[in-house]
């Protein structure tokens, strides 16, 4: 028994040496490292808007319109009259980054793509004067506006705003019908 006890006691003191042991060695290897610095943060500005005066309007047949009013990010006050199958009008106008931000247009970027139309006669001829209306928005080459799309700081993209009477219509409203719903919102958020 006595000799058990021995062996405890030799076992114990030489996991304490192994212990103290690895404790010294592992301080003798550790090194510190240590990071210090500042940072700065450089000014910038964000200035995604409309280029007001850079907006004209081009018809086709008894088409006309009036407005925008431009505001530094909307357009409001947008007036098209059509006549008859195949009128349109275009509206050709800028958004520009003037700031020094890329953007790109969020998902929240809302193109409405439901017209509602009312004044007409009837129902019926209200919901047939809407099917033969088309509105569209997209960049000056046709190519359609979608989220993620970017403008870099310092650039400017060309849209366009079309709303055209279809030249396929068979049917003409018999008192003036009113289009609404000709609206989107291009919300632009860092890129």
């Amino acid at each position: 028994m006595e000799n058990k006890r021995e062996i405890k006691i030799i076992a114990i003191v030489a996991l304490l040496v192994a212990v103290v042991g690895l404790s010294v060695a592992y301080a003798a290897l550790s090194t510190s490292l240590s990071i210090s610095g500042t940072a700065t943060v450089n000014s910038a500005t964000w200035q995604v808007r409309f280029v007001e005066g850079t907006g004209a309007w081009k018809f086709t047949g008894d088409a006309s319109a009036t407005g925008p009013t431009f505001g530094v990010t909307s357009l409001t006050n947008v007036a098209v009259t059509l006549v008859k199958p195949g009128d349109k009008a275009v509206y050709n106008f800028q958004v520009t980054n003037s700031g020094t931000i890329p953007a790109k247009l969020s998902e929240n970027t809302v193109i409405n793509k439901t017209l509602t139309c009312t004044g007409g006669a009837s129902e019926t001829e209200n919901t047939t004067t809407c099917g033969n209306i088309v509105y569209t928005l997209t960049y000056k080459d046709g190519t359609q506006i979608k989220a993620g799309d970017t403008l870099a700081n310092g650039a400017t993209k060309d849209l366009t705003l079309t709303v055209e009477f279809k030249s396929t219509a068979t049917e003409v409203p018999s008192q003036a019908v009113t289009v609404n719903g000709i609206s989107a919102t291009l919300e632009y958020v860092q890129a």
